[in-house]
């Protein structure tokens, strides 16, 4: 019988937090604090780095928040997301969204407008 290990999830306003064995971060080189993304595929667990290179880690959250955010609204399509996310949007002044993750003001905005497209509150 394969053995089971039963690993801790906790939501947070919309969001899963996932305990792993400290032997997995470690070895994956990660470190205490960063942010990465859980992908479980296949039965196994890719662990991606979130860092984005010298910025803040609360700015590195925020960018993750944004891209996850933004997935959600194409439903998972990662083209559709990464297309949309090098567009210029009108609502964000002609700037595309990825232009829009350098402050913590534009972040701001393009969450706003994120959540009026997945409200459908944009006329």
């Amino acid at each position: 019988m394969p053995s089971r290990r039963i690993m801790k999830i906790r939501v947070f306003e919309n969001e899963v937090f996932i305990a792993l064995p400290l032997r997995v971060l470690t070895d994956s080189g990660l470190k205490d604090g960063q942010l990465i993304q859980v992908t479980v595929e296949d039965g196994s667990i890719i662990l991606n780095s979130g860092e984005q290179g010298g910025r803040g880690h609360d700015l590195d959250g925020l960018v993750a928040q944004i891209h996850m955010q933004a997935l959600d609204l194409f439903e998972g399509d990662e083209a559709a997301r990464d297309r949309w996310m090098r567009s210029p949007i009108r609502a964000l002044g002609w700037k595309s969204p990825n232009q829009m993750l350098q402050s913590l003001e534009d972040i701001e905005a393009l969450r706003l407008v994120i959540g009026r497209l997945d409200r459908g509150s944009f006329p």
